[in-house]
């Protein structure tokens, strides 16, 4: 129990460090032209970050500190690809089914758009992470975990950014109101992935 618990602390923790690291960064504005890429390298940043501390973990796990340097190394890799490939994805998907200026407008087609956008990112980021281990049990709980992660994520980002929204614009100022519901999603994406990878791999074990 001690190493789920450990593994999705990590893991969370990783992906919350790393949006507070770039929220700073982010316009005020969600129609600033800085924004694309701002977001862009938010995402970078965070799933760089829960690679390298899913796989450090991993490594300490088995006991061997090459092994930790070797996961956190490939960590870091595969969660670059995966996970900026997974966003490209749901980018595309929203793009493709809603518009490009969905989220410029209210309603519960905006949260549907939220669950395709931020599904993909969890679910190849967990995918890849997971396979780091070379166990197709633990790859497969990976992906779940990223994807339940993701669509829960994009279920409640905006209800979280309509009440904290008062508060960030008068903090910030600007029209901007998601940091805290970013804040959450990748919290919860590290979260899932180390706690679905951690679990099957223990009851693999006992199996």
């Amino acid at each position: 129990m001690k190493s789920i618990f450990w593994r999705t602390a990590a893991c969370a923790i990783a992906g919350l460090i790393g949006w507070a690291v770039m929220e700073p960064g982010m316009p005020i504005h969600p129609e600033d032209p800085r924004w694309g890429p701002a977001e862009r390298m938010m995402v970078a940043t965070v799933v760089c970050a829960i690679g390298l501390s899913a796989g450090t973990v991993m490594g300490i796990e088995l006991g061997s500190k090459r092994k930790a340097i070797l996961y956190a190394f490939l960590g870091l890799i595969v969660g670059l690809i995966a996970g900026s490939f997974g966003y490209t994805v749901g980018g595309q998907l929203v793009d493709a089914l809603f518009g490009s200026a969905i989220f410029m407008t209210a309603g519960p087609q905006v949260v549907i758009a939220r669950v395709i956008a931020f599904a993909p990112l969890g679910l190849f980021l967990g995918l890849a992470l997971g396979a780091i281990r070379l166990n197709s049990r633990v790859l497969i709980s990976g992906a779940i975990g990223g994807l339940i992660a993701g669509a829960a994520s994009g279920l409640i980002f905006d209800m979280v950014g309509m009440v904290t929204g008062p508060a960030m614009q008068a903090a910030k100022g600007g029209e901007e109101t998601g940091a805290v519901g970013r804040a959450i999603f990748f919290s919860l994406l590290g979260g899932g992935i180390g706690l679905f990878t951690a679990w099957v791999e223990i009851a693999t074990r006992q199996a």
